[in-house]
């Protein structure tokens, strides 16, 4: 399995434990900046130079591993888009 769909699967359970309903749709670093209809962008932070052309809210994951630092940036980017208090 690639690693842009364990980062769909962590983005997922996050907010389903957030209790927030949204389609994650996965797509790699050359296919991104096509998704226009996108809320917002989680990925890499590896990946950051290319995304930061984007104008979407974004997410930059350090460590997928690190599922509390990844709850915690996913919780101020809902706060920020008015989903969450």
């Amino acid at each position: 399995m690639g690693t842009v769909f364990l980062m769909k699967m962590m983005v997922e359970e996050i907010l389903k434990e957030e209790g927030v309903e949204a389609d994650v749709e996965p797509a790699d670093i050359l296919t991104v900046a096509g998704y226009t209809d996108a809320d917002a962008i989680v990925c890499a932070a590896d990946f950051a130079v290319n995304v930061q052309g984007i104008e979407k809210p974004k997410v930059l994951i350090e460590d997928m591993l690190d599922k509390e630092a990844n709850k915690k940036k996913i919780r101020s980017l809902l706060k920020k888009m008015g989903i969450k208090d």
